[in-house]
């Protein structure tokens, strides 16, 4: 069981914002490589490091778009996120694409070379992480290559066009696989309704008049699912989370 500090893999900078839940990891389904580096499986629930890669769809009106985020924080002392000991190093690289730190944080390389803009392209398994650090013992420089595959569902095509708040609502998950735990949120303004599973994962998940009473329908309201799939390893001894997920995110009305 480790940590899940992953609940929305979904802003800017951040590829999950944070809520601390228990949950098993997939660990056999990745590789590493690295000249002269041990990558192990890992129980852990602090690290070293922690790689994340999203994948984003937003609906809007039947229309789909979908972007890439990518996400590297990094420690002196092993600790789940958000550090309060950052460690910068030489370089860390996705598919050979630099990832530039934030001068805004001690510890985070961020999406800034244009994953999230399309400018590079989609980001593909198997992908590979190269990290070089010379300067300190914290971290050792290595690689690893994401073998895949993302979570993934395909039931956000029965999601429904309109939320009637004394009705309720059945949220499809079909098609739903790859990920250690999912998060159904229901947004409305400041407030959301929100549900989290592990696996095995239900068809449906209904979200009854209840559940919805604190939705404001006067502000713009959205369904939000996310797919967490969490790769945990050492690294010549040092813990380090492999993140992958998938933000399924439908804009529609709340009455």
């Amino acid at each position: 069981m480790i940590k899940n500090i992953f609940i929305k893999l979904f802003l800017v900078i951040i590829f999950f914002s944070c809520k601390k839940e228990n949950i098993s990891s997939s660990n056999g389904n990745t590789s590493g490589n690295g000249s002269g580096v041990t990558i192990t499986p890992s129980t852990a629930t602090s690290w070293n490091g922690i790689f994340n890669v999203g994948k984003f769809y937003t609906i809007t009106g039947g229309t789909i778009t979908t972007f890439y985020n990518v996400t590297v924080n990094l420690f002196k002392i092993p600790q789940p996120f958000p550090g309060l000991s950052g460690l910068k190093i030489d370089s860390v690289k996705l598919n050979g694409i630099p990832l530039m730190f934030d001068p805004m944080s001690d510890s985070s390389y961020t999406d800034t070379s244009g994953f999230s803009s399309g400018i590079q392209p989609p980001i593909v398994y198997p992908y590979t992480y190269k990290v070089i650090n010379t300067a300190n013992s914290y971290l050792p420089s290595f690689t690893y290559t994401e073998n895949g595959p993302f979570p993934t569902v395909t039931g956000y095509i029965a999601w429904p066009d309109t939320i009637i708040k004394s009705v309720g609502a059945n949220i499809s998950l079909v098609g739903a696989v790859n990920a250690d735990q999912i998060t159904i949120n229901i947004h409305g303004g400041v407030y959301q309704a929100s549900k989290t599973l592990v696996p095995p994962y239900p068809a449906i998940v209904n979200f009854s008049q209840a559940d919805l009473s604190s939705i404001d329908t006067s502000i713009h309201s959205s369904i939000e699912v996310v797919l967490i799939k969490i790769d945990n390893k050492k690294v010549n001894g040092k813990p380090v989370m492999f993140g992958m997920g998938l933000n399924v995110t439908k804009n529609i009305p709340i009455k």
